[in-house]
C-alpha cells in the first residue's frame, strides 16, 4: 500500500471510531457486570444533555442509584441524547444488589406435635385457630384443615388424580389452593374445604408458594420471582426479583408472608430466609439443619406458618412431627 492511501485509509477509519467513540463513551462503563448498590452513581458524562428512562418510566437525569426508581435486581435503561442534531439511543441493563449478606436468625423449639406421615407438605398456614395444610403430588394431592393439637382430627378433601397440589393461603375468608403445572388457582370454602370456583392462572409458569399480604396474593415459581396477583382476576401486578448480596436466589418455595416481610423455604435446602415484601431484598437467613437431619429419610423441609402467639409451624413433606419454634434476631 502506498503511503499516500494508507494516509486516506488510516484518518477514514480514525473519524469512524472517534465517532463510535463519541456515541458509547458517555455511557459505556455502566454495565451489567457491575455490582451496583442503592445510593451508587451511575458513571455518566455530566457534559452531555440527556433523557432517562428507568424500566419504561421516564425518570429525572439523575446518576444516583435511588430506590424510589431503581428496584433490586435487574433494571432497564435507556438513555437518550443528541449528537450533531442526531437523536442517539443507548439502552443498558444493571443489576442492583442488597448492600449487605443476610444476617443469621437463631431459634428454639418450643413444642413438637405430631404431623402425618401421608402429606407431601406443600403449603401451611393458621386461620381462626385451625391449621391448613396442602398436600401435593398426583392423585394423592389434598387440602386438609385440623387442630394442630388433635391432628388426628383431620378434615380433608382430596384434588381429581390430574392435579398437583401446591401452596395455600386465606384471604378475605377464602382459601386459595395453587397446582403445580395445570396453571390453575383454586378457591374453595376455609370451613368446608369445598370448591367454589377455579380459574387460570395469569401466564403459564410452575405453582410453588403462596401467600398473601391482606391484599394480594403472592406467588412464587421456583425462580427467584415473586408475583403479586390481584385475587379479582388473577392479573399480574408486580413481579419482584429476589437478590442477596451475591446474587438471585433461585428455588423460592412455601411462602409466609408477615409484617412486611417474606419468610420462604429454599426447595432443597434446609434454611428459610427472610426478604423485604416491598423491595425484595434478602435480609435474614435461617439455619434449620439439626431439624431437618432427623426426617432426612422422610423428605425435605417445606412449610411455614406464622401462629397467632408469635412464634412459627415450620414441618416437611412426609414429616412425622410438626415443630412451633420461636425465631429471634440476635443482631
Amino acid at each position: 500500500m502506498n503511503s499516500k492511501l494508507f494516509i486516506v485509509v488510516y484518518f477514514f477509519y480514525a473519524i469512524i471510531f472517534q465517532s463510535c467513540d463519541r456515541v458509547e463513551s458517555p455511557f459505556s462503563d455502566i454495565n451489567i457486570s457491575t455490582k451496583y448498590h442503592f445510593g451508587d452513581s451511575l458513571n455518566v458524562s455530566t457534559g452531555i444533555d440527556y433523557s432517562l428512562e428507568i424500566n419504561g418510566v421516564k425518570a429525572k437525569s439523575n446518576i444516583i442509584v435511588d430506590s424510589s426508581v431503581y428496584r433490586i435486581g435487574e433494571n432497564t435503561l435507556k438513555l437518550s441524547y443528541k449528537l450533531d442534531g442526531e437523536e442517539k439511543v443507548i439502552k443498558r441493563s444493571i443489576i442492583v444488589y442488597p448492600k449487605y449478606a443476610p444476617k443469621e436468625l437463631s431459634y428454639i423449639i418450643v413444642k413438637e406435635y405430631n404431623h402425618g406421615t401421608d402429606i407431601y407438605t406443600e403449603g401451611l398456614e393458621e386461620y381462626k385457630g385451625e391449621i391448613y395444610e396442602s398436600g401435593g403430588e398426583y392423585k394423592k394431592s389434598k387440602r386438609i384443615k385440623y387442630s394442630i393439637e388433635k391432628e388426628k382430627n383431620r378434615i380433608e378433601e382430596k384434588y381429581t388424580d390430574d392435579i398437583f397440589a401446591e401452596g395455600i393461603t386465606i384471604l378475605n375468608d377464602t382459601l386459595y389452593g395453587l397446582t403445580y403445572r395445570e396453571y390453575k388457582i383454586f378457591k374453595f370454602d376455609p370451613i368446608s374445604l369445598k370448591l367454589l370456583d377455579v380459574k387460570k392462572t395469569p401466564i403459564d409458569f410452575e405453582g410453588w408458594g403462596l401467600t398473601n399480604d391482606g391484599s394480594d396474593l403472592i406467588m412464587s415459581d421456583g425462580s427467584n420471582n415473586i408475583y403479586y396477583i390481584s385475587p379479582a382476576d388473577y392479573s399480574i401486578k408486580k413481579i419482584l426479583q429476589i437478590y442477596s448480596n451475591n446474587g438471585k436466589l433461585m428455588y423460592i418455595n412455601e411462602l409466609e408472608y408477615v409484617d412486611g416481610l417474606i419468610y420462604a423455604n429454599v426447595f432443597m435446602k434446609d434454611i428459610i430466609v427472610v426478604f423485604e415484601a416491598e423491595s425484595g431484598s434478602l435480609l435474614y437467613k435461617l439455619n434449620l439443619h439439626e431439624i431437618a437431619v432427623k426426617h432426612k429419610k422422610q423428605g425435605v423441609l417445606n412449610g411455614i406458618a406464622k401462629l397467632k402467639n408469635g412464634n412459627f409451624l415450620i414441618t416437611g413433606k412426609h414429616w412425622d412431627k410438626l415443630y412451633e419454634i420461636n425465631i429471634s434476631n440476635n443482631n
